[in-house]
């Protein structure tokens, strides 16, 4: 397994990184976890999608990005890993209340159940319009 992490500042508009590392597969997760506004300035996400075209591609926005030790403001914090031997698989739903959280869930699971040798899920979600237990 390999894992790169490294930040994108929204404001020099600048990567923490010389260059984004090489490590483009089936088998890359990219996680991105950025400030509100990084939506404003889709650059980044850009280079990220140029960079890792065949790689699972997720984020969210936060209130503060963790790089490193550093807590940050108004950048993307990124995690680029590539497994050795784990398959990974996207599925996403749109919840459209709070009331739809159980089906919505239910939903997925049965998107997930279908793949043979599940072993973890990572959910990412909207949080103020969910019911997250």
């Amino acid at each position: 397994m390999q894992v790169f992490s490294f930040a994108y500042d929204l404001a020099s508009k600048s990567w923490s990184v010389p260059t984004l590392p090489e490590a483009d597969s089936a088998r890359t997760l990219v996680l991105a976890f950025g400030a509100p506004s990084a939506s404003a300035t889709p650059e980044w996400a850009a280079a990220l999608a140029k960079r890792y075209p065949r790689s699972v591609f997720v984020g969210c926005s936060t209130a503060g990005e963790i790089h490193g030790t550093e807590i940050r403001d108004e950048s993307v914090s990124v995690t680029v890993t590539k497994f050795d031997r784990t398959d990974l698989v996207l599925a996403a739903t749109d919840v459209g209340s709070a009331a739809d959280s159980f089906a919505t869930g239910q939903s997925l699971a049965k998107k997930l159940l279908a793949r043979p040798g599940l072993r973890g899920v990572m959910v990412l979600s909207e949080g103020l319009e969910v019911n997250g237990s």
